[in-house]
């Protein structure tokens, strides 16, 4: 078995979320979320941003789950929505930091190995 050795990097000590004017619909994101107040136990969601505005008389952006979306679900499409009990729709106030790219919530994460390791 060959070892693999990850390339050292440094992490800054707060999260680099997404911005918003920088999703792209379709693309898969990461949330990342604590369950604890010491921040030691994360939990990873991946997520598929959709839209914006996409319920009449609201203004937020739109993600999906991605399992679901990967299995062939489509917000609005023959009533599949969220009520289905199988898709998870988040709906972000347009502003509010929610996501990150796939290296920044490999960062969150890492931060949190050294914490656990008292680091």
């Amino acid at each position: 078995m060959d070892i693999l050795r990850f390339r050292a990097r440094d992490l800054k000590p707060y999260g680099e979320y997404v911005q918003p004017s920088g999703l792209v619909e379709g693309e898969i994101y990461f949330a990342v979320h604590f369950l604890d107040d010491q921040m030691l136990v994360p939990e990873l969601d991946p997520v598929v941003f959709i839209g914006r505005n996409l319920e009449l008389g609201d203004s937020g952006r739109y993600f999906q789950d991605a399992a679901s979306y990967m299995g062939g679900i489509r917000y609005g499409n023959s009533g599949e929505h969220a009520d289905d009990g199988e898709t998870r729709i988040h709906v972000i106030e347009e502003n509010a930091p929610f996501v990150f790219d796939f290296e920044r919530a490999l960062d969150v994460l890492l931060r949190c190995s050294l914490k656990r390791q008292g680091k």
